[in-house]
């Protein structure tokens, strides 16, 4: 079940930890019913697959959306 909405839109947040480096990223990504978006995520997709041999813990979670005709 996605927590409490954060946003007017529901989305999924990644918490990627790199042991190897000891470094935290989180990446958000916005969702409707059939598009996909966030243009700010790309820089930190981008961080994540320069750590792809590393040793990577990754947590995710859904969040609710304010405007629920999205996801309707």
């Amino acid at each position: 079940m996605p927590k409490a909405p954060t946003g007017k839109w529901p989305r999924i947040q990644f918490s990627v930890v790199c042991k190897t480096c000891k470094r935290k990223i989180k990446v958000s990504i916005n969702y409707g019913e059939s598009n996909v978006w966030n243009n700010t995520g790309a820089g930190r997709l981008a961080e994540w697959a320069q750590h792809e041999d590393h040793d990577l813990e990754v947590e995710y979670e859904f969040y609710d959306g304010y405007d629920r005709k999205a996801t309707e």
